[in-house]
């Protein structure tokens, strides 16, 4: 990737942590789409999370990656109401369109 030239990189439910020396080599920002609204239910399986606790909604949040894990300066966010019929992969699904 140090090879490469790019302005963004952007990734969604990695749920890993990247290291720093690949988080600098965007020329502007790394990005990262998280399925929730931060900062509720960072981490992995913020939508399970967000069911077994009766949320009413969940949503997206674009925000920029560091070395904390979904801890960046939030850019973006929308939001959906969540049904009570709603399973985690229905919600996926409408969080991905």
């Amino acid at each position: 990737l140090a090879k490469k030239e790019f302005d963004f990189f952007i990734t969604a439910s990695f749920g890993q942590f990247i290291p720093s020396s690949i988080l600098k080599l965007p020329k502007i920002l790394p990005l990262n789409v998280h399925g929730s609204l931060l900062e509720k239910y960072r981490g992995a399986a913020p939508i399970q999370y967000a069911l077994l606790n009766n949320d009413i909604k969940t949503g997206l949040t674009l925000i920029e990656m560091t070395s904390k894990m979904d801890a960046g300066d939030m850019l973006f966010k929308t939001e959906i109401n969540i049904n009570e019929s709603d399973t985690a992969l229905e919600i996926f699904d409408r969080l991905a369109k």
